[in-house]
């Protein structure tokens, strides 16, 4: 399992992960989102805890990055907010040394074999504004109060639960991290960027 980088970044909502994800070159990004257990059922979906480890089926997501970097063939899972519901989306493998990249809130607690690990810091002001609109126009939320009330929810649990895996970081990148790297980037940048 070692042939491939293998990289973790983990960050509160809107901190940039998956901006970050997507400018590393070359790389193979598995989204934890898309891991989400299906919340279909109409009481549920109207008010989950998306902030916790239960909500995301974590064995899953550990099971396809194992087989990926054992060099096998996955069918990834793509999650569809407006339904609540996770849906099979493309079969995938890792090229020759092509990198191996998990990012989301949790993405630290995945018994994988690390290494690198990186943490983004945000403001609850910069969440509350990089999230508004995303989970306005992509996740189907409209309710401003409703979702104000749920970033002052994680946050709070982001403060128990979520920083402290800062510690465990190699890298951790402020907010300002995407004005200040460029577009597209290599492993040993990221490493350096500290």
């Amino acid at each position: 399992m070692g042939a491939h980088e293998c990289i973790a970044i983990a960050g509160p909502s809107g901190s940039g992960k998956s901006d970050l994800a997507y400018r590393i070159r070359g790389g193979l990004v598995l989204e934890m989102d898309d891991y989400f257990r299906d919340f279909s059922h109409a009481d549920y979906y109207l008010d989950p805890d998306w902030d916790t480890p239960r909500a995301y089926d974590l064995d899953l997501l550990t099971a396809h990055a194992k087989a990926l970097l054992a060099g096998e063939e996955v069918e990834l899972v793509r999650f569809h907010f407006r339904e609540g519901t996770r849906r099979t989306d493309r079969r995938v493998s890792l090229a020759p040394g092509q990198p191996l990249i998990v990012e989301g809130l949790y993405a630290f607690a995945l018994a994988l074999p690390w290494t690198l690990k990186i943490f983004i810091e945000v403001s609850f002001p910069e969440m509350v504004e990089r999230c508004l609109p995303r989970d306005q126009a992509e996740r189907g939320r409209a309710d401003l109060k409703k979702l104000l009330g749920m970033y002052e929810q994680s946050w709070r649990k982001y403060e128990s639960e979520l920083f402290p895996q800062r510690e465990r970081a190699d890298v951790v990148l402020a907010s300002d991290w995407g004005t200040r790297l460029p577009k597209e980037l290599d492993v040993p940048a990221l490493r350096a960027s500290t």
